[in-house]
């Protein structure tokens, strides 16, 4: 799995989108985050798995549609239901209202699709 790079910019894109601003220094000290995180992180492929028969995708194999809401499952056994951003490779939950949360990206090793509404 590629990585992508981010700049301050982008870093501000994302939080704008997410319905919260940063400031030129929270936006470089995210994107500095973020990109030394991805490259120490090293080769994400040899530590995934392919998709598992129990419907979990392994993100080596494939990611999310961008926005699209999934359950992602890191190397420390945590669970937690969240969206795919396309554009900086992140995923991210809310929690209260526009506080966003970007979840630990670099452990996410899997995700699923949220299962269908129960229906009425």
């Amino acid at each position: 799995m590629k990585h992508h790079q981010i700049t301050a910019s982008m870093a501000k894109d994302i939080a704008f989108k997410l319905g919260a601003e940063l400031n030129n220094e929270e936006a470089e000290i995210f994107a500095d985050g973020y990109n030394a995180a991805m490259q120490s992180f090293g080769n994400s492929e040899q530590l995934n798995s392919p998709v598992t028969p129990d419907g979990w995708i392994s993100c080596s194999e494939r990611m999310p549609e961008d926005e699209q809401e999934v359950i992602v499952h890191n190397k420390l056994g945590y669970r937690y239901v969240s969206y795919f951003d396309e554009h900086s490779g992140l995923f991210f939950d809310m929690r209260g209202g526009n506080q966003m949360n970007c979840i630990e990206h670099i452990l996410v090793t899997h995700w699923m699709p949220l299962p269908a509404a129960p229906q009425q």
